[in-house]
């Protein structure tokens, strides 16, 4: 903004936006952003979790799964699915009919 707008101008229009942050409107839109982050953000830690547990524990039986199995179980969003295809690890004999499982 500084290069094509006067100084002054550019000190009014942001001293708006300052007065605006301290709204309490703009305080709750903020928390309520910052409170959605962080769910996203635990439920995407617990995906994550979840595929590497499932990966640790599959991997001695079935190997390292390759390209198209690594995209598949990168695809899954749901922990839940993760839970029910470790509990299948133990029957399964390829990560190709673990996943066919579920």
């Amino acid at each position: 903004m500084g290069l094509r707008y006067e100084t002054a101008w550019i000190e009014s229009l942001l001293s708006g936006v300052r007065q605006m942050e301290e709204s309490v409107t703009y305080q709750a839109i903020i928390r309520r952003g910052e409170k959605k982050g962080r769910e996203e953000g635990r439920e995407q830690g617990l995906r994550e979790e979840a595929l590497r547990m499932l990966l640790l524990a599959a991997q001695p039986k079935l190997g390292a799964p390759g390209k198209p199995i690594r995209a598949a179980l990168d695809a899954i969003t749901d922990v839940t699915r993760f839970e029910r295809l470790a509990a299948r690890i133990t029957t399964a004999s390829s990560w190709s009919e673990l996943l066919k499982s579920n």
